[in-house]
């Protein structure tokens, strides 16, 4: 499936996304923190959603260019919301994943209009003190440039063991391809996601939310995603085995998705 990347440039910021898929209603997919852009990955991310495309037309869309030091999940959040209203985009069927799923629940939180049903991926409304640790020793080593060993960190961190180890030559291929500024616009998203929390402000989201999450995830909590769940009267879905790559590598989460969505 040949994927067409587009920019979509505003008065104060530009951003890129794609789309696939035919269908009536929309549907908005919002990537996690990731030292490349998913831009990269366009055209396997529209292989591994072919499910929706029939049904939806599927949104796929990257943080900003060049980030600003300080900028928020709220600004990303904001902007993202300035991109749907560009595109003509409301009412849609929201998927998060791990910080986009924190920029999710501020859009679902402040633009209502904006989210029919909000499926949260491996995401909390908060990090804990030892997960914002762990986050900002990642912060470290991208500050120092020692890419290779951030790659290596964020990777076994997010992935099965199996996984990552299958790929391990590849993750550090990936650092030796990584440019300053990317590194800067992890660094500016990471610390981003470290200081976010919007607990008291999830009881304004009123649309259906289901958040599946990983039993052995090594960066988010099991009482983080209760918390959530709990919050916003959502639905929470743990895999036991799986860890925070969940919605990647469990076989059956794009279909408990795709049924999440359809049901009324």
């Amino acid at each position: 499936m040949s994927i067409k990347i587009e920019t979509l440039k505003t008065y104060s910021f530009e951003m890129d996304h794609f789309k696939f898929g035919f269908g009536s209603r929309n549907m908005v997919i919002i990537p996690g923190l990731s030292i490349k852009s998913v831009m990269e990955s366009a055209d396997f991310i529209a292989e591994a959603y072919s499910l929706f495309a029939e049904k939806y037309t599927v949104y796929v869309f990257d943080r900003p260019k060049h980030l600003p030091a300080g900028y928020s999940i709220h600004d990303m959040a904001r902007d993202t919301a300035v991109a749907l209203d560009a595109l003509g985009i409301k009412d849609a069927y929201f998927f998060g994943i791990s910080m986009g799923g924190m920029i999710s629940q501020v859009i679902a939180a402040e633009r209502p209009d904006l989210v029919h049903k909000l499926l949260l991926g491996s995401s909390c409304s908060k990090l804990t003190d030892d997960e914002k640790k762990a986050l900002l020793e990642w912060v470290s080593l991208a500050e120092n440039k020692r890419v290779t060993e951030l790659s290596l960190a964020f990777a076994e961190a997010v992935y099965t063991k199996e996984l990552f180890e299958k790929n391990r030559k590849a993750f550090a291929y990936l650092a030796e391809i990584t440019t300053d500024e990317e590194l800067a616009q992890f660094i500016t998203a990471a610390k981003a996601v470290s200081v976010f929390d919007i607990t008291q402000k999830l009881y304004k989201i009123q649309c259906p939310v289901l958040l599946m999450a990983g039993g052995q995830d090594k960066i988010m909590s099991r009482s983080s995603f209760e918390l959530l769940a709990e919050k916003t009267h959502g639905e929470l879905y743990i895999y036991e085995d799986y860890p925070h790559s969940v919605y990647d590598e469990a076989p059956d989460f794009k279909q408990r998705t795709f049924d999440f969505y359809e049901k009324d």
